[in-house]
């Protein structure tokens, strides 16, 4: 399985200063990110394996979408897929906003300028027969849903079983997307996740470790009950914890 860790841009400082390095990590980055931070783009090139996201979780959560043109959004998203050669990168899953129709207008226009196929972004509300057609007609799909509501991720999770056996069936990988619980990883078979929980710890202050024991992510406190406050430090030994469970996935998930 391929775990891939989101939102390294918070790594800059400690990159540059040779605390930690991103070659060879498999990275999920956001164009609502790499589009406005020339250093994260020109760090793709030295990724292991890179995702693409549209930036349409960060649009389902702000109050400026309603101002945006679509059109010319995913035209600057179809340039810098072609410009920065990515070959793997998400459909603008905006279900919410423009309704299921005008995603897959936004789809297909975003396949005809790159000449590739996207990663189609699969929601409850578009049901069971649809989830199928996309298993026939892409090589690659995501499943959503799993962090945005709790609601959403009970009734999801409790058929994954399904959602994965059935993408296989059709020879289509399936990508959970924010599903990094690794305690459960093991019960459900993606081809690959990806997650930003590599992140909490220095938000919340406390640190993140590999267990080698039970092939986990845990937490720890410097002492008990004492919160970590120097967040740089917390993120390069969450990001080197989390780097090594992305390795024991390669070889055992």
């Amino acid at each position: 399985m391929d775990v891939y860790l989101a939102g390294v841009g918070n790594l800059k400082s400690c990159i540059q200063n040779g605390l930690v390095s991103v070659k060879g990590v498999k990275v999920l980055e956001s164009f609502y990110d790499c589009r406005s931070n020339q250093w994260l783009s020109e760090q793709i090139p030295t990724f292991g394996k890179f995702l693409l996201d549209s930036g349409a979780f960060t649009f389902l959560n702000t109050k400026t979408n309603a101002q945006l043109d679509w059109d010319k959004y995913v035209d600057a998203y179809s340039d810098f897929i072609v410009a920065n050669n990515v070959k793997h990168f998400f459909e603008l899953d905006i279900d919410p906003i423009v309704g299921i129709k005008g995603v897959e207008r936004l789809r297909n226009r975003i396949e005809r300028r790159t000449q590739l196929p996207t990663i189609p972004v699969w929601h409850i509300n578009r049901g069971k027969d649809y989830f199928v057609s996309l298993c026939k007609n892409y090589n690659y799909i995501a499943i959503g849903g799993l962090v945005t509501s709790k609601s959403d991720k009970k009734r999801i999770e409790k058929y994954l079983p399904w959602f994965i056996t059935t993408a296989h069936k059709h020879k289509c990988k399936i990508h959970g997307l924010g599903y990094t619980s690794t305690a459960k990883l093991s019960q459900f078979h993606f081809d690959s996740v990806d997650s930003t929980s590599w992140k909490v710890g220095a938000r919340i202050g406390f640190y993140s470790k590999f267990d080698l024991k039970t092939h986990s992510i845990v937490t720890q406190y410097k002492k008990e009950n004492q919160r970590i406050k120097d967040y740089k430090q917390i993120y390069v030994n969450d990001f080197k914890e989390w780097v090594k469970f992305q390795h024991y996935a390669d070889k055992y998930l």
